[in-house]
């Protein structure tokens, strides 16, 4: 006959103890067997961002900017990232899925791609076995009009990230400014 036992420690280190079993064998009624094991800590699951948030600061509607966001296992057990969203289109994240082994850390690119003028807030969720986390995200889109002039190739942008204008002005707007020979 097999005889099934199964270990399932409450408690951490060496455990010992003993399985006795009687028998109908009259030259041996009772059977003893030493047991041991060891019980090891249970696994924590947790991990931080690095950044803690990205700002994307302004950024020309239709292009991209990227940013590198840091996924770092602070537990004791594998960490497995099984989803990373935002609400808004204008950001997105890759890779979305992946596992990162204890003290190590997993890259992700981060992009905001705005598809109109002003501040574009979000949050990106990332989702995993210890939890889920918030990073808020945050951006400008502008129009982009005024493109790099001469003698000096030099790009004269400049981009209204606070209104105290009496409200004639909306983030995102663009503002040109002559300098009696060039409009920059």
């Amino acid at each position: 006959a097999t005889i099934t036992v199964t270990f399932a420690p409450q408690a951490t280190g060496t455990l010992v103890g003993t399985l006795s079993m009687t028998t109908d064998d009259p030259d041996r009624p009772l059977l003893t067997v030493s047991l041991a094991g060891f019980g090891l800590p249970q696994q924590v699951y947790s991990f931080d961002t690095y950044p803690t948030r990205l700002s994307f600061n302004e950024v020309v509607k239709a292009t991209s900017k990227s940013l590198t966001l840091f996924i770092q296992n602070t537990g004791s057990g594998a960490l497995s990232i099984t989803n990373i969203s935002s609400t808004r289109s204008v950001y997105a994240a890759s890779p979305k899925v992946f596992a990162v082994n204890v003290g190590q850390s997993q890259s992700v690119t981060v992009t905001f791609t705005p598809t109109g003028r002003g501040r574009m807030l979000d949050s990106l969720l990332i989702e995993s076995n210890a939890g889920s986390k918030y990073v808020p995200l945050s951006g400008i889109g502008y129009d982009g009009h005024f493109k790099p002039v001469d003698p000096t190739g030099e790009a004269y942008a400049l981009v209204l990230t606070g209104i105290q204008a009496g409200g004639q002005l909306t983030i995102g707007d663009e503002i040109g400014i002559f300098d009696g020979e060039l409009c920059v």
